[in-house]
């Protein structure tokens, strides 16, 4: 498995630190292949797509308030904004419900997927932590960067948190969330 070529190193020497590897029991997801240290930077991407709202908005007008749903809405964005060369890794992501119509599969996988009002490939492949190995930021919304919140060691999984954590929820709301938006605990 290949990493997106939507992302950058940039650390001294450029080295790429992790690897897509099988997780057990959690299926695909980034590991450490050397020690990154506290504050690092461990990866920086660019989304694939995004900002399905200001679309949504646009849509709308266009439409003069015409009745769509929601599902053909996205399904017609993601047709349209991810790349055909794209579209096998998007795929190839989790999709919440595998059983579905396989003309919403892209859908799926994008909604499921997304962070900061976009696709990021590689970002989209670390499994969640309520106490994670790094933190994901955007400023810009067209990349994000992913950061160490303490040092992790090679071999070790590179977890995010799916949740804002400024929030400072409780375990339950945590659960509840994590639930409705992802399909566990």
């Amino acid at each position: 498995f290949t990493v997106s070529s939507h992302w950058e190193v940039f650390e001294q020497g450029g080295d790429m630190k992790f690897e897509v590897a099988v997780i057990p029991g959690m299926g695909l997801g980034l590991r450490a292949t050397a020690d990154i240290m506290k504050g690092e930077l461990v990866l920086k991407e660019r989304k694939v797509c995004g900002r399905m709202e200001e679309d949504h908005h646009q849509l709308v007008a266009n439409l003069g308030g015409q009745a769509f749903t929601l599902k053909s809405f996205l399904k017609s964005f993601v047709d349209r904004e991810i790349q055909d060369c794209d579209k096998p890794a998007v795929l190839a992501l989790n999709d919440p419900d595998p059983t579905g119509p396989k003309d919403m599969k892209l859908a799926r996988c994008f909604e499921n997927n997304s962070f900061a009002g976009g696709l990021f490939l590689t970002c989209a492949r670390m499994n969640h932590s309520c106490l994670p190995a790094v933190q994901m930021s955007s400023d810009d919304e067209e990349e994000t960067e992913v950061r160490a919140l303490r040092d992790i060691l090679a071999g070790e999984e590179i977890t995010v948190s799916y949740l804002r954590t400024s929030a400072l929820q409780g375990r339950d709301e945590r659960v509840a969330k994590l639930l409705a938006g992802w399909s566990f605990q």
